[in-house]
């Protein structure tokens, strides 16, 4: 199988954020070699006004660092605890002796477990250092020896007496300005254990009572919070152990990465320092992410927030925020409304959202209308006015102009909300919605016809903009996936992506897909590519993209915003970790084991050609999709060389489907002598087989043989 390494992530300090699923406080974890520093604020989206781009301001950390005799120890590795929660684990040491911390948020507070092993023959001592190096804070026995040297409250910028970390469980304590330094005495064979606690909200008078709290209880609690909220990735069968480690994390990270705002909403926020905030680009996508593995009910908490953020005159881009004049946002809200009701069936929930839709569309077309006439560029001519770009996209050197990603976006919306009114039976719309999208659709083509840029081979991309070749490439194949624009074999998506293609990275990612110039946005390889390659049936470039961005993510299994193309790069920037990333990784794995398109369901079509013939199960087990719950299970049996399966469609869709493929891929050394679908021979062509499944179960044989 593909190899996951990380060889090509960024350099240090690699983040994971400690959190409980959907919590409001988080606590930034920055490990290095070095030791660990440890950041926060005290501040929470809920406290903000709906939509305004601000973001709490982290202003505290303390940072941790180990010693033995009085040397310091470097970290030899730093990952996830059990491989995929949100929960940092650094080991220090040698083969004489180990310290270890893992660190977690809990309901109450964000908790440091430290484990001490002294493996050698002699006795030592080990010692763990936490301390600021700026701004306020204070060790109470640092003014006062019989102060109590176990804790640093705050003094300045906050209420003096306010607990920023509390340690326990060692033999003693040292007492600096800003620190304190626990020190344990072990002899041979010997291990101890100890806790650093940093409160969410505690002082001085509480000490004696977090001193007495159960913190092996809260910290047990914070593992099983979270074994059951990602229990459904397990509705995914995938043979290769480090991958689903990464689906795994990545799932978490879309709750590490959801938080209660004011009035009750719950949304998602785009990373969890410089970007905590949310918009309706990204976050507004991890709905369908929830919805696809089952949790309906989440997923609306989701939706709820992008469908209700209107303003009076049905601007729904989020005029009062972060996507102020970013068209496009309008096209995303529209599609995780509709995959609601796609994946759920929902009508319900459809009805609540068209006079949304229809408002929506009835604002762009007056958007539009502003444009038809007046525009100084003929390119321009019936699009949406001058905007801002964001995602890189550039105007030459402005940040403002007529961009083709958020016009294709916004013509999206418009045909959503047209099919909307026709699944309502909306009849007294359809007519004026059909007008609206007709012409914006139009509009754009005529555009794009005369605007997209034309490579010395004479095959033609999209750009940013009208001729304009600044800027980044992100969402011009957003006119293929999911907008279906353009079709497949579009000689603009054709050049595209040959294009892209023409200029990647080291690493084997594109390059310009954001505001880093010569550098990359991981998730754009994803978003992107790897989805335009399963809608063409080109699996192995698919899952080829989605091993290469998995390797250019942290040991932690995080993603910054940008970055750099080489291996170790220091050129970071956005968040170092980012939601874009891990929500694409969830996205691009559930699509390659299996994808609607239009009313075809394609089953496997993106798996690794290693993973059939392991010999461990490939599936998916009631995964929602629009025509109802899939299950589906392969395996291979290698004394028999007979691939054995099993499929099935439960529940009410939104739809049947007309088809259902499963794409049978394997590595070179093998070929299929034939198939059979309960008990009848069936066809295999080009590595696919038709199942014409409408309910099942259905069972399969796949007889293989041994190429030379």
């Amino acid at each position: 199988m593909k190899q996951i390494d990380y060889a090509f992530a960024f350099g240090t300090p690699h983040r994971l954020t400690a959190a409980l699923p959907d919590h409001g406080v988080k606590t930034l974890l920055d490990a290095d070699r070095e030791g660990v520093t440890m950041k926060w604020t005290y501040d929470r989206m809920d406290q903000y006004e709906i939509g305004a781009c601000v973001v709490p301001k982290v202003n505290w950390s303390v940072r941790f660092s180990v010693a033995a005799d009085g040397s310091d120890l470097v970290a030899h590795s730093w990952r996830r605890l059990e491989g995929w929660l949100p929960i940092l684990y650094q080991e220090f040491g040698d083969e004489e002796g180990q310290v270890s911390l893992a660190m977690a948020g809990t309901a109450s507070a964000t908790l440091v477990k430290i484990t001490v092993r002294n493996s050698g023959e002699r006795s030592r001592q080990y010692s763990i250092r936490c301390g600021r190096n700026e701004g306020g804070g204070f060790n109470p026995a640092w003014v006062d020896p019989r102060g109590t040297a176990n804790v640093l409250q705050a003094g300045h910028n906050d209420r003096a007496d306010r607990i920023l970390v509390l340690g326990l469980g060692a033999d003693r304590f040292i007492a600096g300005m800003k620190q304190f330094t626990m020190i344990w005495e072990l002899a041979p064979g010997e291990e101890r254990s100890g806790w650093v606690i940093r409160p969410h909200e505690a002082f001085m008078s509480e000490l004696k009572q977090l001193e007495d709290a159960d913190w092996d209880a809260e910290w047990n609690s914070a593992i099983t919070a979270w074994r059951s909220r990602v229990e459904p990735a397990h509705k995914t069968l995938i043979p290769d152990p480090a991958l689903f480690l990464a689906f795994k994390a990545s799932l978490a990270d879309l709750f590490v990465m959801r938080e209660v705002f004011s009035d009750g909403y719950i949304a998602s926020v785009c990373g969890t320092e410089i970007y905590r905030n949310t918009n309706p680009f990204e976050p507004s996508q991890v709905p369908i992410v929830l919805d696809q593995l089952g949790m309906e009910e989440e997923a609306e908490q989701g939706i709820r927030f992008f469908m209700e953020q209107q303003e009076q005159d049905g601007d729904w881009t989020g005029a009062k925020g972060w996507t102020f004049t970013m068209w496009g946002g309008t096209g995303f809200k529209s599609h995780t409304i509709m995959e609601h009701y796609r994946l759920t069936n929902n009508k319900a929930y459809l009805e609540l959202a068209f006079p949304r839709m229809l408002a929506s569309s009835r604002w762009q077309e007056r958007m539009r209308n502003s444009t038809r006439y007046s525009a100084e560029e003929l390119a321009e001519r019936g699009l949406m006015p001058r905007g801002m770009g964001d995602c890189g996209l550039l105007n030459g050197d402005d940040h403002f102009g007529v961009f083709y990603p958020h016009n294709i976006w916004a013509v999206y919306a418009d045909k959503l909300a047209l099919e909307a009114a026709e699944i309502l039976g909306k009849d007294e719309h359809i007519a004026e919605l059909s007008q609206i999208y007709q012409e914006g659709r139009k509009a754009l083509l005529e555009s794009l016809s005369s605007g997209t840029i034309i490579a010395p081979d004479g095959s033609r991309w999209i750009p940013a903009s009208s001729n304009n070749t600044s800027g980044s490439r992100w969402g011009a194949l957003h006119a293929l996936y999911p907008t279906g624009l353009l079709p497949e074999d579009h000689e603009w998506i054709n050049g595209t992506i040959q294009y892209m293609e023409n200029h990647l990275s080291l690493g084997g990612l594109p390059v310009d897909t954001g505001g880093l110039k010569g550098g990359m946005w991981v998730s754009a390889a994803l978003d992107d590519l790897a989805n335009a390659h399963l809608v063409r049936g080109d699996g192995d470039a698919a899952v080829e993209y989605l091993y290469r961005a998995i390797n250019h993510g942290t040991p932690l299994i995080t993603w910054c915003e940008e970055r750099g193309q080489e291996p170790g790069t220091n050129t970071c920037t956005g968040d170092r970790q980012h939601l874009w990333t891990p929500l694409a990784i969830v996205r691009v794995l559930r699509n390659s084991l299996l994808m609607e398109k239009g009313d075809i369901l394609h089953l496997a079509q993106g798996i690794d050609r290693e993973w059939l013939t392991s010999g461990q199960p490939v599936g998916v087990v009631a995964m929602n999709t629009h025509f109802g719950q899939v299950s589906y299970r392969l395996q291979f049996d290698k004394t028999q060389s007979i691939i054995q399966g099993t499929c099935s469609l439960t529940g009410t869709g939104s739809k049947r489907p007309a088809q259902t493929y499963l794409h049978v891929r394997l590595p070179a050394q093998y070929g299929i002598v034939q198939a059979v679908v309960n008990g009848t021979p069936v066809p295999c062509r080009d590595e696919t087989i038709q199942l014409g499944l409408t309910k099942g179960p259905i069972t399969f044989q796949i007889e293989l043989e041994a190429l030379k």
